[in-house]
């Protein structure tokens, strides 16, 4: 068996939230693109670098990285370009085109496919749709997301923490036993559950696994146990017939012989029932 990963990003209807007017116009700022249809908050402050409507670019931009680069269900250019943008943009450099550009190229995406995924989805400027947003917000309306971060492993949400060992077993628990990938087993009972999973050896085991293997002992007394209940079983049965076969015998006799009521009738080759 082996398991798949979609990423999905919030954003909220802006028109279902009010930030776009009567006249079809924007009216939440720097909150929301597309003349007010698409909003998110700001991350940091309404007067800071970042804002909401940056989020939601940046959202699109990921989501056609992964339309690009996740066919597959794991998306190895998806997360490099993650771990990339938070190591060289996510602070000052957040909107700045060449450092995403770096960071796209540097985890093997190419910006002039993404670009052209952006363009084609709708864009960010007029009171036009956007397909991808419109996408997604048809998804988080079908699953009732109202947390964030959600997490779902077969449609179903995760509650808890999100921790790695908590969504680790989660992922697992969703495999039948007999398909189950190996590294389940082999990091379920790893007190360090990211390291066991990266180099696919525990170091240090939480609890004792459990054996499927019967011990010498139990085998032979189990063993034993059944050779004497066959055994048990066997007499019980021949004493059965025995004494089957006689009755069948007297009953012959009684009946081509002329017997009296004080004459013994004796078997041949039986002893008497006492």
């Amino acid at each position: 068996g082996h398991a798949t990963f979609t990423p999905h990003m919030y954003m909220f209807d802006g028109i279902k939230a009010g930030c776009q007017t009567y006249e079809q116009t924007n009216q939440c700022s720097t909150l929301c693109t597309n003349s007010g249809r698409y909003c998110l908050m700001d991350p940091d402050s309404i007067n800071g670098g970042v804002t909401g409507v940056d989020v939601v670019e940046e959202s699109v931009r990921r989501l056609c990285i992964w339309d690009e680069y996740g066919k597959d269900g794991m998306g190895l250019e998806w997360w490099l370009y993650v771990e990339e943008f938070l190591y060289r943009c996510n602070d000052k450099h957040f909107t700045n085109e060449e450092c995403i550009k770096d960071a796209m190229s540097a985890a093997g995406v190419s910006p002039s496919r993404i670009q052209a995924c952006m363009e084609d989805s709708g864009g960010f400027e007029g009171n036009v749709e956007n397909k991808i947003v419109e996408s997604e917000l048809a998804q988080k309306e079908a699953t009732g997301v109202i947390v964030l971060p959600s997490f779902y492993v077969n449609k179903t949400p995760l509650r808890g923490a999100f921790t790695t060992a908590e969504t680790f077993e989660a992922i697992c628990a969703a495999f039948p036993d007999s398909s189950q990938p190996a590294v389940c087993k082999t990091c379920r009972y790893c007190r360090d559950v990211l390291e066991c999973i990266k180099t696919e050896e525990c170091a240090e085991s939480l609890v004792e696994e459990p054996s499927n293997s019967v011990s010498t002992p139990v085998f032979v007394t189990s063993l034993v146990g059944l050779t004497v209940c066959l055994a048990c079983i066997g007499i019980i049965q021949w004493q059965r017939s025995q004494r089957q076969m006689r009755a069948q015998i007297r009953g012959i006799m009684a009946e081509y012989q002329q017997v009296d009521a004080t004459m013994k009738v004796e078997t041949v080759g039986f002893d008497e029932d006492e």
